[in-house]
């Protein structure tokens, strides 16, 4: 092992260290590795004889072929006894090893054995330790690891910051894993490559800061000795289909093989999907005719992607002749292929042909999951053939698949009782309700309008054992919300993180937008600003969400400055957020302002909704602004979009105070349908 002498580089990069991990910046460093924490199952390895055989017998491919835990468990005995004992390159593979199986404690614990024991650990040991502990979410323990690589006289590299920085973004401190980023790219602590960008860029992108991601893609691309590759670009063309955004991931891709980095699989399954959403078939067409000619060949997943458009289209015929080119082209179907078509089926009330699949399905040795029945029950429900579905209850259960399934499809049709009652059929028969019948029923009371039924579950399941979940408790907040009672849903979310189930970013958003429309937006805002210098950090969703709170309330000034701070926060006003803000400035008379954000949503490639159009109308026709409105109401027209009732009374009102305005008369002629009930 090759170590250095903490001096030059390494005494600044030290003394670095520990100022790095102080208070208010990651946290106070951890001075020795806290070995006590790690269990370990290898304490009796010192009692087994050591035995005189050479390690040379140890290959690539012994390591290779492990595939169980207790195999590499069984390696690592046999190996610890070896005389001479075998180099640290062979034990970095077992745990290499280890790790691709998923074992990340047990990867721990051996690393401890080998580090107590006194075996000369290298780089390559500490990183693996380092991101197993990682993956385990204790990002602490893991920087603790860089504390051994000071003490040895080992200069950390980027391998081990790289797994600092996926393990702040796994627990969602996304300023800190800035801060580290920038800390090691200014004070050149290690040459930072492809895959520590690639990893800063995904933990961006799945943060919801896209517009940051971005702008570090073109900074490297730019400027860095490391450049941007094809996991990049893959990343954020993905964020930005999920955004809506795919116009702008079709000119990155562009760009990407402008540069000279060829688009892969995971590329153009993200753009399919993302035009399939938009119904954009014709670029859909033109995707996989450049996919096929790049020799690039489809995957199931591209497969599912566009079986699933057709059937939400209702075209599925052709989703069923797509799967049979999937053979003809040798990819099996899977579970999700099938669960789309099935879906389809269901769709169109064609509950033969689903259960004719499910029969296909089994036939090709492909196991239904919980999804498949559910699509087939709730298929039965709608297409009111319920005893088919109670029929189809006793395979379910054959299955050992929970009764979940059909409570669900009765809450979803709003049959609270038939749910209730196969509740207590079950119970009676012995099979106990687990934690997400719970849910699905609490879920199913509140939209009922029975909250106090819902109550009543959630004391119910904790009586009989059951710990609520993030699910349980994000649900019955929202139903108190829903019902006005703001006060027992700050207690409830007090009681939650008094029981140590961490709240999730929908928790804080359910928290914002319950506080907004219940008229409690200066709690949202502040709730809203804790949240930007805590954890988790707010995405679009939650600015949006209080911006909407901040207009209904009348704070327009103050949305309009939320508002223009997105980008500066890596994010990009999406359709609602410019829909809130145009609706609180037409509420407010401020049409010149409104008109100004109008003409910015368009710019920006979005396309206005009829809430838009109706509140910018209603607000033209108070102003007098007969023309533009009538512009604007032809516009609608050309899109398909109608006036609600609020903007043909508007105009009613006018014609019956100015006059027969022939423009207006025309219009209100065209829209009949929509003004038959006022008019009358």
């Amino acid at each position: 092992m090759k170590k250095k002498k903490i001096n030059g580089f390494s005494g600044h990069f030290f003394r670095w260290a520990w100022r790095a991990l102080s208070p208010g910046n990651i946290h106070s460093p951890i001075p020795n590795f806290p070995l006590f924490i790690f269990s370990s199952s290898f304490h009796d390895v010192a009692a087994v004889p050591k035995t005189e055989e050479s390690y040379s017998q140890l290959s690539k491919s012994t390591f290779a072929s492990i595939i169980k835990l207790d195999d590499a468990i069984g390696l690592y005995r046999h190996m610890a006894t070896m005389t001479p004992r075998p180099p640290i390159t062979k034990f970095n593979q077992l745990l290499n090893a280890i790790v691709k199986m998923g074992c990340y404690h047990e990867a721990v614990s051996l690393f401890r054995d080998i580090f107590v024991s006194g075996h000369m650990i290298d780089e390559c040991t500490l990183s693996i330790a380092a991101n197993s502990l990682a993956r385990l979410h204790k990002v602490e323990l893991a920087f603790a690891v860089l504390g051994i690589h000071l003490k040895l006289g080992i200069v950390p590299g980027v391998i081990l910051f790289s797994c600092l920085l996926k393990g702040l973004f796994l627990e969602h401190r996304v300023q800190d894993a800035v801060w580290l980023f920038q800390k090691v790219l200014n004070e050149k602590v290690c040459a930072v490559n492809e895959v520590t960008l690639s990893i800063l860029i995904d933990g961006l992108c799945k943060a919801g800061q896209t517009g940051k991601a971005i702008k570090v893609l073109h900074l490297f691309d730019e400027k860095g000795n490391c450049k941007p590759n094809v996991f990049s670009y893959n990343n954020i063309i993905d964020a930005l289909c999920k955004d809506k955004m795919v116009d702008s991931a079709l000119g990155l891709l562009e760009k990407m093989i402008g540069k000279g980095i060829p688009p892969d699989n995971v590329t153009y399954c993200s753009l399919i999907h993302g035009l399939c959403k938009f119904s954009r078939w014709k670029e859909v067409k033109e995707m996989v005719k450049r996919m096929m000619d790049s020799k690039i060949p489809m995957e199931v997943q591209t497969y599912n992607i566009l079986v699933a458009g057709f059937c939400r289209e209702g075209w599925v015929s052709n989703a069923a002749k797509l799967i049979d080119k999937m053979f003809i082209e040798g990819v099996g179907p899977d579970v999700v292929t099938y669960n789309c078509l099935m879906d389809g089926y269901c769709s169109q009330g064609n509950i033969e042909s689903a259960f004719g699949l499910l029969k296909t399905m089994i036939d090709m040795r492909c196991e239904p999951n919980i999804w498949t029945f559910n699509i087939l029950i709730n298929g039965c429900y709608k297409s009111r053939c319920s005893y088919k579905a109670t029929q189809f209850f006793g395979e379910l259960q054959s299955r050992g698949l929970k009764t979940r399934v059909v409570t669900n499809g009765y809450c979803s049709q709003g049959n609270n009782k038939s749910a209730f009652g196969l509740l207590n059929i079950m119970i009676d028969m012995g099979c106990e309700p687990d934690i997400w019948t719970f849910n699905i029923l609490i879920n199913g009371c509140y939209k009922s309008g029975c909250s106090y039924k819902a109550t009543q579950l959630f004391e119910e399941l904790q009586s009989r054992g059951l710990k609520p979940t993030i699910v349980t408790y994000n649900t019955m907040l929202m139903g108190l919300f829903q019902d006005g009672r703001c006060d027992d849903a700050e207690m409830l979310f007090k009681e939650m993180v008094g029981n140590r189930e961490h709240p999730n970013l929908f928790t804080y958003n359910v928290l914002l937008d319950g506080f907004c429309k219940n008229h409690r937006v200066l709690q949202a805002l502040s709730l809203l600003r804790m949240m930007e210098v805590g954890s988790p950090a707010p995405d679009l969703i939650s600015y949006t969400t209080v911006i909407n709170g901040l207009c209904n309330d009348g704070k327009v000034w103050s949305a309009m400055e939320l508002f223009n701070a997105l980008p500066s926060k890596g994010l990009m006003p999406n359709d609602f957020s410019y829909s809130s803000m145009i609706s609180g400035l037409c509420r407010e008379d401020l049409l010149e302002d409104a008109r100004d954000m109008f003409k910015k949503m368009l710019k920006n490639g979005y396309v206005a909704n009829s809430v838009v159009y109706n509140v910018f109308i209603r607000g033209l026709l108070k102003k007098n602004e007969y023309c533009e409105a009538v512009l604007l109401l032809e516009e609608m027209s050309r899109l398909g979009l109608s006036p609600d009732n609020s903007t043909c009374e508007i105009v009613l009102k006018t014609i019956m105070q100015k006059g027969p305005d022939s423009a207006l008369l025309h219009m209100l002629l065209n829209t009949k349908e929509n003004c038959e009930s006022i008019s009358s």
